[in-house]
């Protein structure tokens, strides 16, 4: 079954550009980015910008919008079953043409796990006729819970190095 990703969490003030895959089931159930109880995604984000997962989706979306991070996917769409990365076919990516475009002040890609930075590698960069070299791209642990090379804490550790050098 082909399914769809969502609009990404952004302003005109992004500054940095956290890119996942596409949204999981619960995810596309929920209408939510990292919907999953079990993605730390959340946790993250609450520790670094005060987007807690105990504050509603719509709070949390404020939250990270002030803070200058954008939050979207590398894929538009793709065909999968189940909710694993794992199992993508078909997949299509989004129009960061475009996005670049209308989000100039956007100067870091952070890609939330590996699969996400190779899709992008793959799908998006050949497509994008302008240079990324001006971009940052840096490659983090993914905050899904099926991620068990590294402990919460050892994610967190990794995300704030990031994030704050750059905000």
């Amino acid at each position: 079954m082909r399914i769809f990703g969502f609009p990404a969490i952004v302003t005109t003030n992004s500054k940095i550009l956290v890119l996942g895959t596409i949204p999981g089931n619960e995810s596309i159930k929920r209408g939510e980015y990292y919907a999953n109880s079990r993605n730390q995604f959340w946790f993250i984000m609450g520790e670094i910008c005060d987007a807690k997962p105990q504050l509603s989706y719509l709070q949390r979306k404020v939250k990270i919008e002030e803070s200058g991070i954008a939050v979207w996917d590398v894929l538009k769409s793709c065909v999968r079953s189940g909710s694993s990365d794992k199992s993508i076919t078909s997949p299509q990516p989004n129009d960061f043409r475009s996005f670049f475009l209308l989000h100039p002040a956007i100067c870091a890609i952070l890609f939330n796990g590996n699969r996400a930075r190779k899709y992008f590698s793959k799908r998006v960069i050949p497509q994008l006729d302008s240079n990324l070299s001006n971009l940052i791209l840096i490659t983090l642990p993914s905050t899904s819970s099926t991620n068990t090379t590294k402990n919460k804490n050892a994610k967190l550790h990794e995300w704030q190095e990031a994030i704050s050098h750059l905000l």
